[in-house]
């Protein structure tokens, strides 16, 4: 019966190399980056919802906050 070559073994298997593990770490990296991003996202976008929903109350803050996406749309 016939080894089967690197390639053909799976990934936990095969050995790895510092090149692997260099780039695994760099997208565990890029992931966590991400996620904070986003998360930031969320939070400024929750921190705005809310100041727009303090000023303004039921129709009026619809409006205003159509008015406040609309404004930002280009990141000013």
């Amino acid at each position: 019966m016939r080894r089967p070559s690197d390639e053909e073994t799976p990934g936990r298997l095969r050995s790895r190399t510092a090149a692997d593990l260099f780039q695994t770490a760099m997208q565990v990296l890029a992931g966590l980056c991400l996620l904070g991003y986003f998360a930031l996202l969320a939070h400024k976008a929750s921190a705005d919802i809310m100041a727009l929903a303090g000023q303004y109350s039921g129709r009026e803050f619809w409006i205003a906050l159509g008015r406040h996406l609309i404004r930002n749309l280009g990141g000013g």
